[in-house]
């Protein structure tokens, strides 16, 4: 059983759990499992009901993730691997074709002790619009990457197993 200690700003694996995430290409079928979308651009000019309208101030910005990202950013000076959430929608797009992984996740039952997570290799000039408050990280993207983000607060909870920090292993 996973558990979210939201105060503490954990999220506890049990210690069978070996640490390794599946990876696969998103797709719209395969993101939209955990509430995320593939924002498509068009030429059309009519609204449709899957429109994305964004009320919150938000700023477009290009991120570089280096090779090293994981290891000396989120490992080091960030304290740690984890998940996020947030009450503002965001978009993500990998510019260059090797962009690491996009990670999402959700919870598959009501007292959230169950988890589903999955590393989604995102081609490139692909957008993935998350919604307010799913679960997701970007600990394991490379490359540059055009990002939508608000400057509202956000939630995040760092991942432990065995009482220490870890990292998913990406499969």
């Amino acid at each position: 059983d996973v558990r979210l200690d939201e105060a503490a700003q954990r999220l506890v694996f049990p210690p069978s759990f070996n640490g390794e995430i599946q990876s696969e290409i998103a797709t719209p079928e395969s993101v939209s499992y955990y509430g995320a979308s593939i924002a498509f651009s068009s030429q059309r000019t009519e609204t449709k009901e899957d429109d994305v309208f964004i009320d919150e101030r938000h700023a477009v910005q290009d991120f570089t993730y280096g090779d090293t990202y994981l290891r000396d950013w989120v490992l080091g000076e960030a304290g740690g691997a984890g998940l996020e959430w947030h009450p503002f929608h965001h978009l993500d797009m990998p510019i260059t074709q090797d962009s690491g992984h996009f990670v999402l996740a959700k919870f598959t039952n009501k007292a959230n002790t169950e988890i589903h997570i999955t590393a989604f290799s995102v081609p490139a000039r692909q957008i993935i619009y998350t919604p307010e408050n799913i679960l997701h990280t970007n600990n394991y993207q490379k490359g540059t990457w055009r990002i939508m983000l608000s400057d509202q607060k956000l939630n995040e909870a760092k991942l432990f197993k065995n009482g220490e920090q870890f990292h998913f292993i990406i499969k």
